[in-house]
């Protein structure tokens, strides 16, 4: 043991077993990644506070909710701000909460644009709890998004080292294979994530179907996107759907999927990014640098993967997409 470890365990702080106990369910639902994972991770974790409010993983973990389902479920701007005051009360509980640490990166990065206040929490996030798969996972798709490949899957790797049965483990290594074009090995990481859950809308969206589209097979491509929105009919897989129809030459098919997006906020938050994609497709560029404008002045997390992903190489030309990727921190 280092002495900065000896010194965090000669200091144990007692954890009330129930608390603990909701905290991993909370867990639990909020890794499938659905809206109603979400309503069911934010009440366990509610009950974790109420059983235990001097409990700092109670509060991370309720802030971590409010993280995943931001640009989602709710928008960054109200989502980040509600984190962020829960982790203020974690961290003034105990600064040696690594998860607090974790989250904190990743609003500084999805909210703040701060890569490398981002970086500096991750690091202290390992420092306290290089085990901890989670922290590993997301560091890896942080810097999935700034290009930094190699790094990244270093970091995925370890992730799956530590959590081999997590879904969203191998799904992030097969959006990274994918973005690098390692098609191949991205198709294998797919199938493993959905070999542990073959209902993970994330997979299918994100990992599958990009992964068949960029090979040239638009019909796999089309089922996979169809099975992510049938499981989980959000604004992302109702995107990405349409954008592959598109693609396919079906106009009439994506304006639907723009009709259903535009239907949505009646029940949801939908993100300006998700419509763009369909527009960039049809090529309605300007629409799309349109929406692309509106996503900065809402703080959305989805401005993130602009600098990697491949549906967005139609603009990468244009004046105001540059002018974005600046905006982001992401032109270097």
């Amino acid at each position: 043991l280092t002495p900065n470890e000896q010194a965090r365990l000669a200091q144990p702080r007692p954890v009330n077993p129930e608390a603990l106990e909701a905290c991993l369910k909370a867990r639990y639902f909020l890794g499938k990644g659905t809206g109603a994972g979400f309503q069911k991770a934010r009440e366990y974790y509610e009950q974790a506070v109420k059983i235990a409010p001097d409990f700092a993983g109670s509060y991370a973990g309720l802030a971590a909710v409010y993280f995943v389902a931001a640009d989602d479920v709710l928008s960054n701007q109200e989502a980040m701000p509600k984190a962020k005051e829960l982790l203020a009360t974690a961290l003034r509980l105990d600064d040696t909460n690594a998860e607090a640490h974790l989250w904190l990166a990743g609003i500084h990065w999805s909210y703040d644009y701060d890569w490398v206040a981002a970086e500096r929490e991750f690091r202290r996030a390992i420092e306290l709890a290089p085990g901890n798969a989670d922290i590993h996972v997301w560091y890896g798709w942080m810097l999935t998004l700034q290009a930094r490949f190699d790094e990244a899957e270093r970091e995925l790797k370890l992730a799956q080292l530590l959590d081999p049965l997590f879904s969203w483990n191998h799904a992030a290594m097969g959006n990274l294979l994918v973005v690098r074009g390692d098609y191949p090995k991205a198709l294998e990481q797919c199938r493993k994530a959905l070999e542990i859950d073959p209902n993970y809308w994330f997979a299918y969206t994100w990992c599958l179907g990009p992964n068949y589209a960029w090979m040239g097979n638009h019909a796999q491509a089309l089922k996979a996107y169809e099975k992510g929105a049938a499981i989980e009919p959000g604004p992302q897989p109702i995107a990405f759907l349409g954008a592959e129809y598109a693609k396919l030459g079906n106009r009439e098919q994506a304006r639907k999927a723009i009709e259903q997006l535009n239907r949505l906020p009646a029940q949801t938050y939908v993100a300006p990014c998700w419509p763009a994609s369909v527009y960039i497709a049809l090529g309605e560029n300007n629409t799309a640098l349109d929406l692309l404008e509106k996503a900065y002045q809402e703080r959305s997390g989805c401005l993130t993967g602009l600098k990697v992903y491949h549906d967005l190489d139609p603009l990468r030309s244009e004046p105001r997409f540059i002018a974005s990727l600046k905006k982001v921190g992401l032109d270097k």
